[in-house]
């Protein structure tokens, strides 16, 4: 179902000022209890379409009530855009239940995937042990690999050099991006290249000036003596 054009854009409208008391009312007077699935359904989409781009909004005071309802829709399509409002506001029953999803192995690899996303949008503080997990995973490997680097975690490092020879090329890849993210990365990441663990031909011209970008006068020290100066 469609929210009328002109309601439509006004919810979404409505919506992507993130302010609060805004949001607030919004709430109030469209996700009531007695509201039809297919316009509660219509009007999550415009304001997940709103908050498209934010990491986080703060929780207006009505969503909790509101979302206790809708969680509860026999509509999967409702279940899920309630899930990702839940999401972009931080809500800690949300975010727990994505967790769980995330750790669950016999859930849809999907679901898990999407999962993944939601935390990593939201910085989950709790998200970096579980995406070290499943950095060998064949489905959320890319995912967790790339999502590492907005992570400062000092076991990632580690994680990330100790699976690196059973990797494919993309996922090497990828890994190499997150270690030259952060200096403590990149850090481990030129020892092992010291160490002749990683051969220095691994990092391509690339991701050596992503690690001379960092700017940390040491590291570029060590960067001269492996591949020259720039």
């Amino acid at each position: 179902a469609k929210v009328p054009t002109v309601r439509a854009f006004l919810i979404r409208r409505l919506a992507q000022t993130g302010e609060t008391p805004i949001l607030d009312k919004l709430i109030e007077q469209t996700l009531t209890k007695d509201a039809k699935p297919a316009d509660q359904l219509a009007v999550l989409r415009e304001m997940n379409e709103g908050l498209k781009g934010r990491r986080k909004v703060e929780m207006p005071k009505s969503w909790s009530a509101a979302f206790a309802s809708i969680v509860a829709s026999p509509d999967a399509d409702v279940r899920s855009q309630a899930m990702s409002l839940a999401i972009s506001f931080g809500d800690p029953t949300a975010v727990e239940a994505q967790r769980r999803i995330l750790n669950d192995a016999k859930a849809a690899p999907g679901a898990r995937l999407d999962a993944l996303q939601a935390l990593v949008k939201v910085s989950d503080p709790k998200l970096a042990p579980s995406l070290q997990t499943l950095v060998g995973d064949e489905t959320l490997g890319a995912a967790a690999v790339r999502s590492l680097a907005a992570y400062d975690d000092p076991k990632t490092p580690e994680v990330l050099l100790g699976a690196f020879d059973k990797m494919s090329a993309d996922l090497k890849r990828d890994a190499l991006a997150t270690l030259c993210s952060r200096p403590a990365y990149a850090d481990a990441l030129l020892a092992a290249v010291e160490q002749k663990k990683l051969p220095s031909a691994a990092l391509t011209a690339d991701l050596i000036t992503q690690l001379r970008n960092l700017k940390q006068p040491s590291l570029n020290e060590r960067i001269g003596k492996v591949w020259g100066r720039s």
